[in-house]
């Protein structure tokens, strides 16, 4: 969960931060709401305790000069500042809750060497792997601009984000991920036919893991295939949970 001070601190930077990740930071506005509210009832609640001292001090006074009902009317008048005290602190309490209810929600701010997003060029050699790898993929301006949209506003789910690794200049590999929560969906890992064995994927999968970590994931989630990538994945200390299969039905009547 982000630390309360810093939030409260560094508000338009902790704005900003989970707008280059695509999430919708309204709550901040409620935060700063309650904070400004939080703030003001303890400083009414200083103003009490201080009234509350003095006026302890001018009944000792008053008992002294023998002045005895004077002295018990001061006594009910602090005693009312001491359950308005009491009230305010309840006030106080319940806003800081709420806050750290609001920043539960939220999700870890990415580190500073995350990428927002991918330029042209790199999401063109994402899609040429990809339409190599992948039978009925195509390279299209149109599906260069859509999936770089898709980069910069997110997925219904969560953000995204996507590389690719590089064998001699050439683009080699690319894989892309969906952050839901603490969760990093890992899709679309392809490596381009005439580059494999040498160590592209991997490269691809470790820098996925790398970054969705740093943008606060802790579990990562992958469908891969057992001749390709799933041996790839467990030798990184995935774990098997289960396994899909495609069944192929001809429907020509043959």
């Amino acid at each position: 969960m982000l630390d309360i001070n810093f939030v409260r601190e560094n508000l338009e930077a902790v704005r900003a931060a989970l707008a280059n990740r695509n999430s919708p930071a309204d709550s901040l506005d409620k935060f700063a709401a309650l904070d400004s509210e939080r703030r003001r009832v303890i400083t009414e609640a200083d103003a009490l305790n201080q009234a509350r001292n003095t006026s302890s001090k001018e009944i000792g006074a008053l008992m002294q000069a023998g002045k005895r009902d004077e002295a018990e009317a001061k006594k009910n008048e602090v005693a009312g500042l001491k359950e308005k005290q009491i009230e305010l602190e309840k006030a106080r309490d319940a806003a800081d809750a709420e806050m750290r209810e609001l920043l539960a929600g939220l999700p870890n701010l990415p580190a500073d060497d995350v990428p927002i997003g991918a330029d042209e060029a790199t999401m063109r050699d994402a899609l040429l792997v990809s339409s190599d790898a992948f039978p009925g993929e195509r390279l299209t301006d149109e599906r260069v601009a859509a999936d770089l949209e898709e980069l910069r506003t997110g997925m219904p789910e969560g953000p995204v984000g996507r590389v690719v690794s590089y064998v001699d200049g050439r683009p080699a590999a690319t894989g892309g991920w969906t952050l839901v929560g603490p969760v990093a969906r890992l899709w679309g890992g392809a490596t381009h036919t005439e580059l494999r064995g040498h160590g592209a994927y991997r490269a691809v999968l470790a820098e996925r893991l790398r970054l969705a970590r740093a943008a606060g994931a802790t579990l990562g989630l992958s469908l891969g295939r057992r001749e390709t990538s799933s041996p790839i994945l467990q030798g990184l200390g995935f774990t098997s949970f289960g396994e899909q299969r495609e069944v192929l039905l001809d429907v020509s009547g043959g």
